[in-house]
């Protein structure tokens, strides 16, 4: 049984940015984020999965899964939209093909709706898409992302970006602008 819990950033304690290291690390082993628990941009939110059963989070559980958000505003065209970037979507290597990630999708919708955002939005590999579409995550309009790369550089992203609707708004065609970090 997986306990969810979303935890704000400023909550988190050292040891469970340990735990959280860890965890990324193993899901994502050609990233280097340097020991840390996130990669480029710091998150604000954290959505993390223990086995630890309990309903409060606790900092000795072992976080199985994880994913990280942060509200902001993307440009769509010449249109600022207010999304939930989310990121660092990870399960346990050891523990995945369990429905784990499904779970996850299931209680980050429940989440982000909470965070007053129309649109949930991430960015991902072609690989990956047909995971998050099963978690109600559509297409953009448009296949066009720029955003700024760890190094400074500009990446012109082709690969699938992503919106989970959150409200009756739809995602706005046009090209799409992160002016900052992915998370």
């Amino acid at each position: 049984m997986i306990a969810w819990h979303a935890v704000r950033e400023t909550d988190l304690s050292t040891e469970e940015h340990t735990g959280l290291a860890a965890l990324l690390a193993r899901a994502f082993p050609d990233t280097d984020m340097c020991g840390r628990s996130w990669c480029s941009e710091r998150p604000e939110l954290r959505l993390i999965g223990t086995d630890a059963g309990s309903d409060e989070p606790d900092d000795t559980a072992t976080p199985v899964a994880h994913l990280a958000v942060l509200r902001r505003f993307v440009r769509v065209g010449e249109t600022d939209v207010l999304v939930a970037d989310t990121g660092l979507v990870a399960v346990d290597p050891d523990r995945q093909g369990r429905g784990i990630g499904a779970q996850l999708l299931a209680e980050a919708a429940q989440v982000l709706g909470g965070l007053g955002v129309p649109h949930g939005f991430l960015t991902t590999g072609p690989d990956r898409e047909a995971f998050y579409a099963r978690g109600g995550w559509l297409r953009t309009p448009t296949q066009l992302t720029r955003t700024i790369e760890r190094d400074e550089s500009l990446q012109v992203w082709t690969g699938p970006s992503l919106h989970l609707p959150l409200g009756h708004a739809p995602f706005p065609a046009g090209e799409i602008t992160r002016d900052g970090y992915e998370v």
